[in-house]
């Protein structure tokens, strides 16, 4: 007699799928970056005599809590000269511009060794833009995988300007600081702390007063509220601790005018690398003219009225990570920026990342268009340098040609405005295309393990209130 055939079949083993987690690239891009710019900058720190805005910066906050005012051109520039005398590119070219709360900001690098402060300077950067750059994909409502951090961290310190930054002791890694660990710590429900930090970005009120329309749009008019108030308070506090004036704030905001001036660098009739709207008036023949305090907040409120207007106009939903791109790339072109601001760029960050990978051609298309922007703004400028060649070749190529046609063009000197010519390009690509549209599932529904694996750890800081 013949047995079933189900008694003789041995039962199927159950086989237990292991998932391998994904590579965590972001930890290694971490690593990478605190080796190559710890060791550069720490090495120029110790051995080399940079760090030329901090040092000017610290003096601020030196002066201050002394009970001496830092808004005096002729006390700065004989504290510079102690540490630079004869160097022609600082004697008598530069000054104190900062809001008094700067003196606060800067307090820790004033009272100690000046090798000391430098060090300390470099490794609180460096601890600053990778805590940002760690906590940017909060910033974005759809999952991002561990690679956006690892790409973030690196964008933020390995470009031409990352390490420039570090070494001329320059604040947008402090202020991108300020931004994200701002609003992280916000939306974590610590509103008295996000509120503050975002206040201490007014430091250097020109490049942070985006910062309070989109407060409102993020979380209403309290909220925006709020970060002014703190914004006055920490000046007021500085004037009492500094010069026992609670009204000092009065005091910058008559230097200002004719001390920001008064530094050739600043100005854009000077300058062609500021990267504002009004240097390519000048680089197309138009009239020369400075952005003062006028000029600069009539250009963000025209920005307000067209990020509102495509806001409204969009039939996408109005995101985080857009109205972060609006604000960092609106600081550029209304602002007469130097070049390593354009480190801010790194708040637009999560809106780029959404543009790659909504599955939108238009998206993609700007995408690369943007890319190919910030490239040009971050190439390196001055004399005989891949700007200056690129501006006399292929600008010469185009005044012959057009010269040919008896037409009189000045492509070289356009071209030679080139961080300008970036910055107005990512902010009007970031402006027409709007809100990125929602990204689509790959075909049959299959996802990588990083992307579920960014899914859930997404799903857990929604829950967290995190993102």
């Amino acid at each position: 007699m013949n047995a079933p055939v189900d008694t003789l079949t041995p039962p199927p083993i159950a086989l237990k799928l292991h998932t391998e987690p994904p590579i965590r690239w972001d930890y290694l891009a971490t690593l990478f970056v605190i080796l190559i710019a710890g060791f550069w900058s720490g090495r120029i720190a110790i051995l080399e005599n940079h760090q030329e805005d901090l040092w000017i910066y610290s003096s601020g906050s030196y002066f201050g809590f002394n009970g001496l005012t830092p808004y005096n051109t002729q006390r700065m520039h004989a504290r510079v000269a102690e540490r630079w005398g004869g160097d022609p590119n600082l004697d008598g070219n530069n000054g104190f511009f900062l809001s008094p709360l700067a003196m606060l900001v800067f307090a820790p690098f004033a009272f100690v060794p000046w090798t000391l402060a430098k060090v300390f300077w470099c490794a609180s950067m460096i601890a600053i833009g990778i805590a940002a750059a760690w906590h940017l994909r909060s910033f974005s409502t759809r999952p991002l995988p561990h690679g956006f951090t690892a790409i973030a961290v690196l964008a933020i310190f390995l470009n031409p300007l990352g390490m420039f930054v570090l070494v001329v002791g320059q604040t947008p890694f402090m202020i991108l600081g300020f931004v994200v660990l701002g609003q992280v710590a916000y939306a974590r429900g610590y509103t008295r702390i996000g509120c503050c930090l975002w206040g201490l970005a007014f430091f250097k009120p020109h490049i942070a007063l985006p910062l309070l329309p989109l407060a409102w749009a993020l979380s209403g008019w309290r909220r925006a509220l709020e970060v002014a108030i703190w914004a006055g308070v920490l000046n007021v506090l500085a004037g009492i601790l500094t010069l026992g004036d609670p009204l000092f704030l009065r005091e910058y905001l008559a230097y200002l005018p004719q001390g920001h001036k008064a530094v050739e660098f600043n100005r854009v009739e000077l300058n062609q690398q500021i990267t504002s709207w009004n240097r390519q008036i000048i680089a197309h023949g138009g009239p020369i003219f400075e952005l003062g305090a006028v000029g600069t907040l009539a250009g963000y409120a025209a920005v307000l009225l067209l990020t509102a207007a495509r806001g409204y106009a969009s039939s996408r939903l109005v995101r985080p990570s857009w109205l972060f791109a609006m604000a960092a790339s609106s600081a550029t072109v209304c602002c007469q920026l130097l070049p390593y601001e354009l480190v801010l760029l790194a708040l637009a960050l999560p809106y780029f990342a959404e543009l790659y990978l909504s599955g939108n051609r238009r998206d993609r298309t700007v995408f690369f268009g943007i890319l190919a922007a910030i490239a040009f703004a971050f190439m390196s400028g001055g004399k005989d340098s891949p700007a200056d060649i690129f501006a006399h070749v292929v600008g010469g190529v185009f005044d012959r040609g057009f010269a040919s046609l008896g037409w009189t063009t000045n492509c070289v000197h356009v071209l030679l405005s080139h961080r300008s010519i970036g910055a107005l390009s990512v902010f009007t690509l970031i402006l027409a295309n709007g809100p990125s549209q929602e990204s689509v599932t790959t075909s049959g529904g299959h996802q990588s393990a990083e992307r579920k694996f960014a899914e859930k750890e997404h799903e857990e800081a929604l829950t967290l209130g995190r993102a």
